[in-house]
């Protein structure tokens, strides 16, 4: 190990029995007087050679040096993506017949988007919850993943006595959204059987444990 090219004090002469000590005062001189000292001077090439031919072995025999992977926090997991999944739509044009197919509701949305003028986002929720929207039959094939409860509720009109039960809020939902032809959203039936509150002053939601024998109209 060669020396640094700095001159020690009195008081740092106790490292001289250790001269990485010294060079470790060299590189902090460094760095307060902003004097660069030479690096190469710092150099032990006959150290250096002796520690390259080791390092030559020790990769042929297919090993890594203990110092290989230091300061690694670990493998970065290999990511694996999941494909997309995807419903197909078929579309038929009510009036002139004309029949068209899309891998996935996106595609059918951005296709319909300059039709309808409307946003692809708004076109999604509407082919969703839609079997027949603005002059098209919608058809989508699969079912939704659906993030509500399974759960059967019933949709009574409190206005005829008229009953109607669904296994699923999606499927009401979907009944209302139609009825009225305006989107309805499973969160606003969902709020409204919970609190008992009607929509429409016309239509109010229960959820049924079972599905009874109850005359659907």
């Amino acid at each position: 190990m060669k020396y640094a090219a700095y001159h020690l004090s009195d008081i740092g002469q106790h490292f001289e029995e250790n001269k990485t000590s010294e060079n470790y005062l060299a590189f902090a001189a460094w760095i307060v007087t902003g004097k660069m000292p030479n690096l190469a001077y710092l150099m032990d090439k006959e150290a250096e050679q002796k520690r390259m031919k080791e390092l030559d072995e020790i990769y042929a025999k297919g090993e890594k040096p203990k110092l290989a992977d230091y300061g690694r926090i670990g493998k970065k997991p290999t990511i694996v993506k999941t494909p997309k999944r995807t419903r197909k739509v078929h579309l038929t044009n009510i009036e002139t017949g004309e029949e068209k197919e899309f891998e996935a509701i996106k595609d059918a949305a951005e296709y319909l988007a300059p039709i309808w003028n409307m946003k692809v986002n708004s076109i999604e929720t509407s082919l969703r919850m839609k079997r027949e929207y603005k002059g098209y039959k919608i058809q989508i094939e699969g079912k939704s993943r659906r993030k509500y409860k399974i759960e059967p509720i019933m949709a009574i009109n409190i206005k005829t006595g008229g009953k109607h039960k669904f296994d699923c809020l999606v499927d009401c939902t979907r009944y209302i959204t139609n009825l009225y032809d305006v989107i309805v959203c499973c969160g606003a039936i969902k709020e409204k059987a919970k609190t008992g509150k009607t929509y429409k002053d016309t239509w109010r939601f229960e959820y049924i444990a079972e599905m009874g024998d109850i005359n659907a109209k």
